[in-house]
């Protein structure tokens, strides 16, 4: 998985040749902590078809204003280095619901 960081968020967004999944978590977010391991486990799962990318937005709180960041856990996808998707709070509350996301994502591009 990618750790983002200020300068280096754009240049990977709009490099890459398939979408890029962000996590944008936080260490004092416990649903965001229970989640990691898994969604870095699904890294894997999606292989060649998106890549894995997080924001700690403890370290990056600008970064996560500049990206409308309004609760955690949040997680978009981007193509083409734009923001194509995007699950709040309400939508993620599990793996299921990650993956869930990630598909619905692939299905519909």
């Amino acid at each position: 998985m990618i750790e983002l960081k200020t300068d280096s968020y754009a240049e990977v967004l709009k490099e890459s040749e398939v979408p890029v999944f962000v996590d944008f978590f936080g260490e004092s977010c416990a649903i965001c902590m229970e989640l990691l391991p898994g969604v870095h486990e699904m890294e894997k799962e999606f292989e060649g078809k998106v890549i894995f990318a997080s924001v700690d937005t403890g370290v990056e709180r600008k970064l996560a204003m500049k990206e409308r960041v309004m609760g955690l856990p949040t997680m978009a996808i981007y193509a083409n280095g734009e923001k194509k998707s995007v699950a709040g709070p309400k939508d993620i509350k599990s793996l299921d619901d990650v993956r869930a996301f990630i598909n619905g994502f692939l299905e519909n591009k």
